[in-house]
């Protein structure tokens, strides 16, 4: 069979369009899956970011709590304010474990964890303060709030923030 000229010229401009319409098809599918997997990424960091800050928000809450209550002339304030301080504790542990079972990275893991360690001393601080206000010695839980607890809570906002930044 032999094809006219006309037909023989078109051929390879045929050819190289399907080609083209194949590499465009190709290429679309392949930049739909990468935004996707940077959509979903973004996501995650969004995520984890929100958690993070709520997370240093409520800290900062729970330091101002425990040092209203101790500075306080009336210790109904402290009883009033327990609860909040338990429930924004319990609130804090619940973050912190969401964000240790996410998906972090070597540096943010390692920032985490010197987060933990520097949680377990402000909550140790924090019960120092509850056994001494139950034992009725105000004096002591005030200057342990003014002095170690502030200054445990300190390095643990900053250690949050940079976590968060």
């Amino acid at each position: 069979m032999t094809l006219r000229i006309k037909t023989r010229l078109w051929l390879p401009t045929l050819a190289m369009g399907g080609m083209l319409a194949v590499m465009a098809t190709a290429v679309s599918v392949r930049t739909e899956r990468q935004i996707a997997e940077a959509n979903q990424q973004l996501s995650g960091q969004e995520q984890l970011l929100e958690q993070a800050a709520t997370w240093a928000g409520l800290t900062q809450a729970n330091a101002a709590r425990v040092t209203a209550s101790l500075l306080a002339a009336d210790d109904g304030v402290g009883e009033a304010l327990q609860p909040d301080i338990n429930a924004t504790t319990a609130r804090i542990s619940e973050i912190q474990k969401q964000l240790n079972e996410g998906q972090l990275g070597e540096a943010e893991r390692n920032q985490m964890a010197k987060i933990g360690e520097l949680r377990k001393s402000v909550l140790a601080h924090n019960a120092r303060i509850g056994e001494l206000r139950k034992e009725g010695k105000m004096d002591e839980a005030r200057a342990e709030a003014i002095g170690p607890f502030m200054g445990t809570v300190a390095p643990y906002v900053k250690a949050l923030q940079e976590f968060v930044e």
